[in-house]
């Protein structure tokens, strides 16, 4: 399984007791439901399968999580600091989910009508008044407003959101 193939879920944070429990800490609560297969940890660069035995939410953002064969405080230390992805393939989302989840964008390619690709989402700002898209484009922050004038179409499966930006936004950065 390849990242690009999979959606960002979280990060293991902390140990949860002796019993090998870990605390999850996502932007995406919705996709810990919806888990039917594997979830994957990345350990050293690789994306290694586990499976989800039990989760407890504990706050909205925060999930208590046990794994098959993780059944000691030892074990679960290991995987500490681990991020969870969870593979594409059988999510389904329409341009609402989106809307409603943000969060869910982080790490999909943005892509301009005009400008062509941008760079990588890597985070939403949850501004009430006025949410922005934190693209990186090289080595440079790209702060976009999400605005529905702005979003021309998300291709969930490819993991792609196409931006119809106005003239001179993306020069503003350069």
């Amino acid at each position: 399984m390849q990242k690009e193939d999979c959606l960002l879920v979280g990060t293991l944070v902390k140990v949860h007791g002796i019993h090998g429990e870990v605390v999850l800490d996502t932007n995406n609560p919705d996709i810990i439901e919806n888990i039917e297969e594997s979830a994957f940890l990345e350990i050293e660069g690789l994306l290694v399968p586990f499976f989800i035995d039990d989760w407890v939410a504990i706050s909205i953002e925060r999930f208590r999580i046990k794994f098959l064969w993780i059944d000691a405080e030892v074990a679960a230390k290991k995987i500490v600091g681990s991020t969870l992805y969870v593979p594409l393939k059988g999510l389904e989302y329409e341009e609402s989910d989106f809307t409603s989840k943000p969060h869910l964008l982080i790490g999909f390619n943005a892509i301009d009508s005009t400008q062509g690709e941008l760079g990588e989402i890597i985070d939403i700002i949850d501004n009430p008044t006025n949410p922005l898209i934190v693209i990186l484009k090289g080595k440079k922050e790209l702060l976009v407003p999400m605005h529905i004038d702005f979003i021309k179409e998300v291709q969930a499966p490819r993991k792609t959101i196409i931006l119809n930006l106005p003239e001179g936004l993306v020069d503003l950065y350069e």
